[in-house]
């Protein structure tokens, strides 16, 4: 725990334990009905203790607002972008970030790294310009 997040730890090593992939992340848990985050009950608390470290040290910090920028592209979400709480998932929001790349930059950068804060929830049909 750290604050109120829910901290996650991810690595992935190679068969030689060199380490390949490193992520971190920090999730709230947030009351439905007030849409207001809430503590961790001790219980959840006590099954994420471990002694392993953390993968990257980040304190999440939050992130500065985005500027304007050159180029965006717009997506609407559809039903296959939503988890079970019905909001956009994660991994269509970043999708979206990265498909509104330029195409020259998206055929000769490789991706680092990436950190992300999400600070809104966005619903089915709605659109999300990136």
């Amino acid at each position: 725990m750290e604050r109120l997040l829910a901290v996650r730890e991810f690595t992935v090593s190679a068969g030689d334990g060199r380490r390949l992939v490193a992520a971190t992340s920090g999730w709230l848990l947030v009351r439905t009905e007030t849409r207001r985050p809430v503590r961790q009950p001790e219980e959840i608390v006590a099954l994420g203790r471990n002694d392993l470290g953390r993968a990257i040290d980040d304190h999440f910090a939050k992130l500065p607002e985005a500027g304007a920028c050159e180029s965006h592209r717009d997506f609407a979400v559809r039903p296959s972008d939503l988890d079970a709480n019905g909001h956009a998932n994660n991994v269509a929001i970043i999708t979206w970030m990265l498909e509104a790349l330029p195409n020259a930059l998206q055929r000769s950068a490789h991706l680092r790294g990436l950190e992300v804060e999400f600070r809104a929830e966005v619903l089915l049909d709605e659109c999300v310009r990136s």
